[in-house]
């Protein structure tokens, strides 16, 4: 198998000679692509007699792993000479798009002084409902109050 990107796509490139188009099966089952053919024995009968038996015959399978940021809705294969070529188009959501950047008007800064005891929240303790923040106590005696 060779695979290569061209353009907008990803393509497999399989050779398969010998092997019937009709035997050639592609599936797609979460982001597994599975190729799957079938190459028949040669004919046996009385008469022949093997001498060499190299070529590998029966079910070859191969899995390839799809990166999400495939079409896997839109795979195509074609079979010619011998070779499956399957392409597989690029997501649109995957594709390099452009960002704006938007501007916002400078704000002001302004001076604010420290808050009122009463605004303030002791360092011995953080709330436990404030999303985000862990509640820890300091002392014996607040240690006792959640437990």
């Amino acid at each position: 198998m060779d695979a290569y990107r061209k353009a907008d796509s990803f393509v497999l490139e399989l050779d398969l000679p010998g092997v019937e188009p009709g035997s050639v099966e592609l599936t797609v089952e979460d982001d597994v692509l599975t190729i799957r053919a079938e190459r028949p024995a040669p004919p046996q009968s009385d008469d022949i007699e093997p001498v060499i038996t190299e070529r590998p015959c029966g079910v070859f399978t191969r899995q390839v792993l799809l990166g999400r940021g495939l079409d896997s809705e839109h795979i195509h294969a074609s079979y010619e000479n011998g070779v499956v070529t399957v392409v597989l188009p690029i997501a649109e959501r995957a594709k390099p798009r452009r960002v704006e950047v938007k501007t916002e008007p400078a704000k002001v800064k302004t001076e604010v002084g420290p808050k009122p005891e009463s605004e303030s929240m002791p360092e011995s303790t953080q709330h436990k409902d404030s999303p985000g923040l862990l509640h820890r106590h300091r002392g014996k005696a607040d240690a006792t109050k959640d437990a």
